[in-house]
């Protein structure tokens, strides 16, 4: 009979940071939480409740983050940060962030929209915004 071990404070730890280091190369939670459970199961340890492996992805997802920003935004001077943080703009009661000015300002763009490549000037994707409660 196989032995599964119980998922510990250690083993959280370990796999926040094994999973940091994932969340250095894709932003989706889904794929975070696939990867650790399949991890714990090879590694035969108790999956533990969905709230558990949620909050796990959630820590690594903003870990990762946090070691991603400085990297892209070191090599830029106080005048570029700026103008960087300008075309970042939160839209009011969401937890979406679109960019301003840019492409859609000389375009048809609609709030949502993300232009098209310039062969037609017709959007080719929307952003979803979701509505926090």
């Amino acid at each position: 009979m196989l032995e599964r071990r119980p998922f510990t404070v250690p083993e959280y730890r370990g796999f926040r940071g094994w999973l940091t280091q994932l969340a250095l190369h894709t932003h989706k939670p889904v794929a975070l939480a696939d990867q650790l459970i399949e991890r714990l199961r090879s590694d035969q340890i108790i999956v533990p409740p969905i709230q558990v492996v949620d909050r796990l992805c959630g820590e690594a997802l903003a870990r990762g983050t946090r070691v991603v920003y400085p990297v892209l935004t070191e090599p830029l001077d106080d005048d570029a940060r700026a103008r960087l943080d300008a075309l970042l703009t939160p839209l009011g009661d969401t937890r979406t962030i679109r960019t301003s000015g840019g492409s859609c300002a000389n375009r048809n763009c609609s709030l949502g929209q993300v232009p098209s490549d310039g062969s037609n000037g017709e959007p080719n994707a929307y952003l979803l915004m979701a509505r926090s409660k």
